[in-house]
Formats: structure tokens, sequence, C-alpha cells
């Protein structure tokens, strides 16, 4: 019986803290306290893409919104023969822009594992003034250097194969 009584006073102490959190700091207490648990840069999926080519290339997985709010912004590169693989769970014309980049990119729009649309050499603005987006929707966005479509013959309707890890 003790043990049940101590149990109920902890838990009507933590809910009065929480609800005091929240009264002091608003809503973004609860928006802060479950960021903490959200994956940390150092903590990004690693996958790999081989194009119908056979061009190999690393990638960092942004499939969370956070990681995918964060993109490739205030980065002074990004290594040759690698790229961010964003992923959605549902298909959409996703839209993208280049606020905060210091370098161009190629985007590569993908429903399922083939190659939609393809926008090439977007050159980093801020203020940002363009948004971009596939014709058709996608549910993967792949982010490479401006430059990597032509130099490995990339085309629209190409399959990859992708190879992400599971979680």
């Amino acid at each position: 019986m003790r043990l049940r009584s101590t149990s109920s006073v902890l838990l009507i102490f933590l809910v009065l803290l929480l609800t005091g959190a929240y009264l002091l700091e608003g809503p973004d207490f609860y928006k802060g306290l479950l960021d903490r648990f959200d994956r940390s840069e150092s903590e990004l999926s690693f996958g790999e893409i081989v194009f119908q080519n056979g061009t190999e290339i690393k990638v960092e997985i942004a499939d969370s919104s956070k990681e995918r709010s964060q993109g490739l912004s205030n980065r002074d590169s990004l290594d040759q023969n690698h790229g961010l693989l964003f992923i959605y769970e549902n298909k959409a014309k996703h839209q993208y822009w280049m606020k905060d980049m210091r370098f161009s990119l190629d985007f590569i729009w993908i429903d399922d594992n083939e190659i939609v649309d393809i926008t090439e050499n977007v050159p980093p603005e801020d203020p940002p003034k363009s948004d971009y987006f596939a014709k058709t929707p996608v549910n993967r966005v792949l982010e490479v250097n401006a430059g990597f479509v032509k130099e490995h013959n990339i085309k629209i309707g190409d399959r990859l194969d992708i190879h992400i890890p599971i979680e």
C-alpha cells in the first residue's frame, strides 16, 4: 500500500512540474523537450546510392523534419561523390530553396527508385528568391554538388539502387 501511495505522489508531482513548466515557458517547452530526443548531426544515418550507369555515391539521410529543414545550409562544401538524400513518407511536390547555402547544387527528384525530374546548377541565394520543386510528386530528393548530373550523365527515367539503414 505504501508503494502505491508513493507512486501516486510522484506521478502528481511530475504532472504539476510539467504543468508549471508549460505555464512558464508556453507551448515551446514541449517542443524543446521533444527536440532533445531528435537525432543530432553526428547521429545522422548514412547510406549509398548506385545509379543505373554504375556511379556510386555516399549519402547522408535526412528523414526527420528537423534534418530536412536544416539540409545542407551553413556548410562550406559537400565532398565529391557525396549527397544528401531527403526521404518523405508521402509523395508530394516538396519545395526547396537555397537559404543559407554557400555552394551550388543539382537536385535529383526521385519517385520511389526512379528519377522523375532534375534541376541543375541551383545557385545559393540569401535571402532566397526562388523556390524549386519537381514537376510530379516525389518521396525522395537527392542534393549533390552542381555539375554532378552532367559529369555522370544522369538522366530522367534512370533507376536507382538505394541502400539506406533500417532503424
